[in-house]
């Protein structure tokens, strides 16, 4: 069987989060302030709505989604009230 990590929906807390995303979200001036979680989401799923990723998911009032670049990918922020 082969498992690919490029189907992965993968999320974080800010401090375990990948320095290449802390990276992105300062170059893009992306607030973590009141931010709860942080997730990837593969291009595979960019049409489609994946419900547990829309707030009030994991008890946050916002969730936002920021497109990284050429690679496909969206970073979705949840926040908190």
């Amino acid at each position: 069987m082969e498992v690919g990590v490029e189907s992965a929906i993968c999320i974080w807390d800010y401090k375990h989060l990948p320095q290449c995303i802390k990276d992105f979200m300062k170059q893009e001036s992306i607030s973590v302030d009141d931010a709860d979680w942080f997730a990837l989401k593969p291009a595979i799923y960019q049409d489609d709505y994946i419900s547990w990723l829309e707030e009030p998911q994991f008890g946050c009032y916002l969730v936002q989604e920021y497109p990284i670049g050429t690679i496909g990918y969206t970073l979705i922020v949840g926040h908190h009230a």
